[in-house]
């Protein structure tokens, strides 16, 4: 099947030429064809959870950016209160799928939430791994940070996503009263 830059390439070439890679509106990242909703892969750490298509492998994967990062994101736990908001713990996390060492561009990292909130503040400071600019082919690094109040207003369900090199990954808490 070849590496996961050459099946990227082949699925952009899918989609431009076929249309293949139509998706839903709204589905899409900031990559030009549409892609599948995102749902976090189940795993026992926060750091193996990244973002993975629902779709058929023809689709181009959201979460991978055009240089090789796969983008991911967690939400832990995905399930609080108002009271317990403060637990959440959000960690992003990039993963280097190309065979040769790449910046991750952390500070072009983007981000939203439908709660509100200054995510892209909260992790543009403080100490981050040397990794972030010299990301080994195969490895993967992340940035954690405790946070639930400031992105959790209210109860209800709140999607929180990392956007970068046209990649996109999110994740999902509901808050109940």
């Amino acid at each position: 099947m070849g590496t996961p830059l050459q099946r990227l390439s082949l699925a952009i070439a899918c989609a431009a030429v076929l249309g293949c890679g139509d998706g839903p509106p709204g589905s899409s990242s900031a990559s030009a064809s549409a892609a599948a909703p995102l749902t976090p892969l189940a795993s026992t750490s926060p750091v193996e959870a990244l973002a993975a298509p629902t779709a058929s492998a023809a689709r181009v994967d959201p979460a991978l950016s055009a240089r090789g990062i796969r983008w991911g994101i967690s939400c832990t736990p995905a399930r609080l209160t108002m009271a317990t908001r403060d637990q959440l713990v959000l960690e992003i996390s990039a993963h280097n799928e190309s065979n040769q060492t790449l910046d991750a561009k952390r500070h072009e990292t983007q981000f939203s939430s439908d709660g509100g909130g200054r995510l892209g503040f909260a992790f543009g400071n403080g100490h981050f791994d040397k990794r972030w600019t010299a990301l080994p082919p195969g490895e993967t690094v992340t940035n954690t940070r405790m946070m639930g109040e400031s992105v959790l207003p209210r109860p209800g369900d709140f999607h929180i996503a990392v956007m970068n090199d046209g990649a996109k990954a999110t994740c999902t808490i509901h808050v109940d009263p």
